[in-house]
């Protein structure tokens, strides 16, 4: 049996970022891509217990850039 990979994360969350996840669309529409989430900072958008969506696009960009998302 396949466990189905998750397609919601919480920001300040205690579970680590999901592998296929490239990004996080917030509940106000703003991304976040992984590498600013990873940042020591983390969001910049999202409150700790926000919920956004998982988004696994190669191609996703964050809308809220910073130096963070160079990575």
């Amino acid at each position: 049996m396949q466990t189905q990979p998750p397609t919601t994360w919480a920001a300040g969350s205690a579970d680590p970022i999901p592998v296929e996840l490239t990004g996080i669309r917030w509940p106000d529409g703003s991304i976040e891509c992984r590498f600013r989430l990873l940042h020591l900072a983390g969001s910049l958008v999202a409150t700790d217990g926000e919920v956004g969506q998982i988004l696994t696009d190669l191609a996703t960009e964050c809308t809220t850039c910073s130096d963070a998302c160079a990575g």
